[in-house]
């Protein structure tokens, strides 16, 4: 397995906040976080949960500021609607990307694809 090079404390971050939506919205259920490689530069860390599932029709929206899903629940549990944007920002900076599926009823999974190694790095390695 090869090893991460990246901003623990950015990708925790993501993991944290994906992870606290993912308990949010299951309320009976299951959350399961894991983590793979995509390719020799690459690896996908996702959480997937068992809940209440989003609107096809607001998942392009999800990661932008203010965006929050409209539901009994959310009601209930108030947020700022700044979390995913907050990831998708910081998996910018990592140089990768965030992404979500999701299905009313049955659950949402979501994800951030991140390079095994930042680009500050492999610069400083070649200045080296």
């Amino acid at each position: 397995m090869p090893l991460l090079y990246t901003d623990d404390k950015k990708l925790a971050q993501i993991l944290r906040n994906f992870i606290s939506n993912a308990l949010k919205f299951t309320p009976n259920g299951q959350v399961v976080v894991s983590a793979k490689l995509v390719d020799a530069h690459s690896v996908c860390f996702s959480v997937r949960d068992t809940g209440i599932g989003i609107p096809q029709d607001l998942l392009p929206t999800l990661f932008e500021d203010f965006v929050q899903v409209d539901t009994p629940l959310q009601k209930r549990l108030r947020g700022t609607g700044l979390g995913l944007s907050l990831c998708k920002r910081f998996a910018e900076l990592l140089g990768g990307e965030v992404g979500v599926t999701s299905e009313l009823g049955i659950g949402s999974e979501f994800h951030v694809k991140l390079p095994l190694k930042l680009a500050a790095e492999e610069t400083a390695d070649a200045d080296a």
